[in-house]
């Protein structure tokens, strides 16, 4: 009688602990879940966001010239050319923040850290000859290695 007992107490056991890890595998799967589904809801927030961007000029309260305004994307949305300033402009939906450099380049630009740079075909040029003679020698070493690799006739 005693061992049927134990026999009884141990399927018991065995049927509670398969209970539990049955339990807490379907509490894992739900967990990993909602992870997706809040991945998936971000990732449709952000794209959201970024669709949602390029309408903003067609809008009554945009911030800037419609007319002359040119879309950028990162790390600013837009930079509007009025005739009498320059406006950078940000877009922002739901509880979006500024990143980092987004706050950085807003304060370089109230704090008139702004510079302007020309330039000029003489630049473009130079850069461009280098450019070649990096290619020269890079082509010039290659020449070399694989005529050294290259074994000797006899």
């Amino acid at each position: 009688m005693a061992e049927l007992i134990t026999v009884i107490l141990g399927i018991l056991l065995l049927f509670f602990i398969m209970m539990y890890l049955n339990e807490r595998k379907e509490l894992n799967e739900a967990k990993l879940s909602g992870k997706v589904l809040q991945s998936k809801y971000q990732s449709t927030t952000v794209k959201h966001g970024k669709n949602w961007e390029h309408f903003v000029p067609f809008m009554k309260h945009f911030p800037g010239d419609k007319n002359n305004s040119v879309f950028i994307g990162q790390p600013i949305d837009f930079i509007s050319f009025g005739e009498e300033e320059i406006t950078f402009i940000e877009v922002k939906t739901g509880s979006s923040q500024l990143s980092q450099k987004q706050k950085k380049i807003k304060d370089l630009v109230q704090t008139a850290k702004v510079k302007w740079r020309e330039v000029s075909d003489e630049i473009i040029e130079e850069a461009s000859e280098e450019h070649h003679t990096a290619e020269s020698k890079e082509v010039e070493s290659k020449e070399e290695t694989s005529e050294s690799n290259k074994e000797p006739t006899t």
